[in-house]
């Protein structure tokens, strides 16, 4: 909310604390403050050209233990590649899920992607070690995939750096905002 929300809201709880209602002079006064606050546009800002994103992760199947005890403390990360830079900034991370080959997270969240810079996004599975975390593989999210009337509901094959099939993660994605007008 922007400040002239927020101050919109307070002085209308204070009108209706101490007149039992809020009459229609300022009802127009707290709906002009609203309405100032609503950006007229999102072109020439850092919003331009984004799409915002609603990621939920299922659940998962781990095909292979990585701990002694024949199970897996799987958790999965959805990130994206830094141009120049060997690693990725992680975006969403879920929960680790003890001792299961099949883990239910279901964690939902939401990412901000500018599509005319980014297209894909990484998710990756690893196993959550005392010392050092077991990488069990990943997969590519293909944002075009996504369209406003077509969201993604689907498994992801999640593969090693082999390129064999070690699990696979259950991922729902909408398009909750666009940032275009």
């Amino acid at each position: 909310m922007g400040s002239n929300t927020t101050a919109a809201n307070l002085i209308l709880r204070k009108h209706i604390k101490d007149h039992g209602y809020a009459d229609s002079k300022t009802l127009d006064l707290y709906f002009d403050c609203i309405k100032s606050d609503a950006p007229k546009t999102y072109k020439g800002t850092k919003f331009e050209g984004c799409i915002l994103y609603k990621f939920t992760i299922g659940s998962g199947e781990i095909k292979y233990a990585q701990d002694p005890n024949g199970l897996a403390d799987g958790y999965c990360r959805i990130g994206k590649a830094i141009p120049g830079l060997i690693g990725k900034k992680w975006l969403m991370t879920t929960d680790v899920k003890e001792k299961t080959l099949s883990p239910f997270w279901f964690k939902e969240g939401f990412i901000r992607v500018n599509v005319q810079k980014r297209t894909e996004l990484h998710l990756e599975m690893w196993d959550k070690d005392l010392i050092k975390d077991d990488f069990i593989g990943s997969a590519i999210i293909n944002l075009n995939e996504v369209t406003e009337y077509r969201p993604v509901d689907k498994y992801y094959t999640i593969t090693d750096s082999k390129g064999k099939e070690t699990g696979k993660v259950f991922l729902s994605i909408r398009i909750h905002k666009k940032f275009d007008y």
